[in-house]
């Protein structure tokens, strides 16, 4: 039963999480910040646009927990990643944004520092692709890869995503022109969000996304998420890790009886956790106790709260756990 439990409460953060949907903020909190000089490299025909303020990220319970556990892992080739260009992304980036424009097509840029001399030539080393572009060295892959790239524009600023979309954000750079800066409903929407999540996406059109990786093996229940994830637009969600974990989400559905749908099966989810969970497992009874599902008109809402010990007690319940260490022979 353990093992169903497991699997519904990252199904019910699924639903919540890949529907990006919308949540308002009160009027009298702040909007998360929003850096002008990184959303004038990105695109104006934007649909998606995801933040991640990694500075105060770090500063959570949670941060320090994943990095204790990448510690633990002994990831040899990150640790020589990490050698051979002075660069961790663990300690040098400070600020994320990442842009869709469509199926397949993105480009992020990141604030930091960077260690551009040793991280170029640790690429070229490994046979990565350049290409000179308006005066910058566009990096790619060994071969394998033939649409991902990646450009330092100077030792603080760094963009990467799909051939087509980094060469645009250096044209913006280079040039001007058209960015998101004049996307005003996409970020009309960031800004609705408190600036006290450290993670948050935006988006106005979700669904398409959602609905193809939704599983359909002739499920009838399952194609008709796929159908009504497919209409969802006008949508956003916010992270906040700092004291616990607290996900706020809502989203526009194409009807109430769509809203109620979606509403239902998230309850239902919630539901089979709870028959399957163990009195010993208090934590994730603590975890689904703090997943509130409302519909309101084609409105869907969907809040998860846990605080800080029963979250640490989920994250050590279902993070990877240690080897055995082997018995010493006497």
């Amino acid at each position: 039963m353990h093992k169903a439990l497991v699997v519904s409460i990252p199904a019910v953060l699924l639903l919540a999480g890949l529907a990006l949907v919308r949540w308002e903020r009160p009027a009298s909190a702040q909007g998360v910040p929003l850096d002008r000089s990184l959303l004038a490299l990105l695109p104006a025909n934007a649909t998606s646009l995801v933040g991640v303020d990694v500075e105060r990220l770090k500063r959570t319970p949670a941060w320090r927990y994943w990095e204790e556990q990448s510690l633990r892992s002994h990831d040899t080739k990150f640790d020589e990643f990490t050698r051979e260009t002075g660069f961790d992304p663990r300690r040098d980036v400070q600020e994320l944004l990442v842009a869709s424009t469509g199926e397949k097509q993105f480009v992020a840029v990141a604030r930091g520092a960077f260690n551009v001399s040793a991280m170029t030539r640790a690429m070229k080393e490994k046979n990565a692709t350049v290409e000179n572009y308006r005066g910058l060295e566009v990096l790619g892959g060994d071969g394998k890869d033939q649409n991902g790239r990646f450009c330092f524009l100077d030792e603080k600023t760094v963009l990467a995503g799909t051939r087509p979309e980094v060469l645009s954000a250096i044209d913006r750079k280079a040039g001007g022109g058209p960015s998101l800066t004049s996307n005003t409903a996409l970020l009309s929407r960031a800004q609705a969000i408190s600036g006290t999540h450290q993670i948050w996406a935006v988006s106005s059109n979700p669904g398409q996304l959602v609905s193809r990786n939704l599983p359909r093996a002739g499920n009838a229940q399952a194609s008709n998420l796929a159908r009504i994830f497919s209409t969802m637009s006008h949508t956003s969600l916010a992270l906040d890790l700092s004291g616990g974990l607290e996900l706020r989400a809502q989203g526009l559905c194409q009807s109430g009886q769509d809203a109620k749908t979606l509403a239902d099966a998230v309850r239902g989810l919630v539901a089979l956790g709870r028959l399957s969970a163990s009195d010993k497992e208090p934590e994730m009874m603590n975890a689904l106790d703090g997943i509130q599902v409302e519909e309101r008109n084609n409105e869907l809402g969907i809040t998860v709260k846990l605080d800080q010990p029963n979250f640490e007690k989920l994250l050590e319940k279902t993070g990877p756990r240690r080897r055995p260490e082997r018995a010493k022979l006497d």
